[in-house]
């Protein structure tokens, strides 16, 4: 009797409810409390009194960043500057934006501002690919905001992206240009591949990324060598790392006051207060034992028929000259692409790279360089040998392409760095002064 009674009532309640359309468990309607939300965001953003400094993870970059700084109104207008290249680190651009309930509550950056460059589907405004760009958002939920701290994330592609609230300094020195030196890019200036910082007793190994904003930082300690990566932001004065490099008790968080001298191709940094030299070096602390067998089957395995392979464009890098043999001097030249165990007609199997040209509006590879098979040298080293070229293209240059291929065959071999997850540079044993950028193609 009592279960039937404490049914009849919980119908009751029930129906009480359905009846009442205008009743609500909170005291505030659903829309009353988007609106609220949507008022708190917007407050937020406009009511920080020295801006924001935001942080943008496009996914083209592989865990690099862009950062910006951002000033809200409450007639949703924003100014901006951005790190994605020097111009636009000193050029304020003022555009609009809005904060919007629609599943969440989002900050949608709806006119062409520094946020959209990296969505631009056209590769050629921002280096990625055609269609997606830099994989990057213009609509991002706001996720959560605790302290200083507003988390949130994109909309279509997941972006991630943060932001902090800005300090005075930052704001001053943002509008009075301070942020156009990146000394740091220079110093891909430096002779040698890798660049040492010594800090107290601990040498770093910094090599820095600037087209993805990315630093692989080495060291050795009684553990042994460590590699770590970090997006890295540019400062007013140097670069800060989203995450700090920890080496037992000292921490690195940036590298402040870079300096550059381009007579003596030298740099300098300050950490902690205290001036430090940037010195080459010949060899790493920390070679990928592994870096040229992965490099060498990555197309083995997922091209199989030679249809993609390692690709450069300008070819070596050598004692600070770019594409030092002219390899990309002819002006039908496309690229160049080294493929690994190639299989011939006639069924023969070996290393080749081949040079692709534009000929009567078509893409042609019609000249090649054979090699032996590469020898792992068990060290993070390969040796190479070149054996010949077979040129037909009359106007191609057939010493450049000769001389390019011969570059392989230093018998002291060369380093494998793996920049990214398609991406190597291969660096001369002999001195760290000849070097290539692979991407797979």
């Amino acid at each position: 009797m009592k279960k039937t009674t404490c049914l009849y009532l919980f119908v009751g309640i029930m129906l009480a409810f359905s009846c009442r359309k205008d009743h609500y468990i909170f005291s505030q309607s659903p829309d009353e409390r988007v609106d609220k939300a949507v008022a708190m965001y917007t407050d937020t953003l406009v009511n920080a009194p020295y801006g924001w400094r935001g942080f943008i993870f496009p996914s083209a970059f592989n865990g690099g960043v862009v950062s910006f700084y951002f000033k809200f109104n409450a007639s949703n207008r924003v100014q901006e500057f951005s790190d994605f290249d020097s111009t636009s680190a000193v050029t304020m651009s003022e555009s609009s934006y809005l904060v919007k309930a629609e599943q969440q509550i989002d900050l949608i950056f709806d006119t062409y501002d520094y946020v959209s460059v990296l969505a631009d589907p056209d590769g050629s405004v921002n280096g990625g690919s055609y269609g997606n760009g830099l994989g990057s958002d213009i609509q991002f939920v706001l996720d959560t905001l605790s302290g200083d701290t507003l988390k949130m994330h994109g909309a279509k592609y997941n972006t991630k992206a943060y932001m902090v609230r800005a300090t005075q300094q930052d704001a001053t020195d943002f509008y009075a240009g301070k942020y156009g030196s990146r000394n740091i890019d220079k110093w891909g200036q430096i002779l040698t591949y890798w660049k040492r910082v010594t800090v107290g007793s601990a040498t770093y190994e910094i090599e820095v990324y600037p087209s993805t904003h990315r630093a692989m930082i080495s060291w050795a300690d009684g553990s042994g060598p460590h590699t770590t990566w970090t997006a890295y932001y540019y400062t007013a004065g140097g670069i800060g790392f989203v995450t700090p490099i920890v080496n037992g008790s000292q921490t690195l968080t940036e590298l402040d006051n870079i300096t550059w001298n381009a007579s003596t191709l030298s740099s300098t940094v300050s950490v902690g207060g205290t001036t430090y030299n940037v010195v080459g070096s010949s060899t790493p602390i920390n070679p990928n034992k592994q870096g040229f067998a992965n490099w060498w089957n990555y197309p083995q395995v997922n091209a199989p028929d030679g249809s993609h392979g390692w690709t450069t464009v300008k070819g070596w890098h050598v004692n600070g000259v770019d594409d030092a043999y002219g390899i990309s001097s002819p002006t039908n030249y496309y690229f160049s692409q080294y493929l690994p165990q190639y299989h011939f007609r006639d069924g023969g199997v070996g290393d080749i790279m081949i040079f692709a040209f534009v000929i009567n509006n078509a893409l042609d590879a019609v000249d090649v360089d054979y090699f032996t098979n590469p020898i792992d040298l068990g060290d993070g080293r390969a040796r190479f040998t070149f054996e010949g070229a077979a040129n037909s293209n009359e106007e191609a240059d057939s010493v450049a392409e000769i001389n390019m291929g011969a570059e392989f065959s230093d018998a002291r071999g060369y380093y494998f760095v793996q920049t990214d997850a398609t991406s190597y540079d291969m660096v001369g044993a002999r001195d760290a002064k000849a070097w290539l950028s692979w991407f797979y193609y």
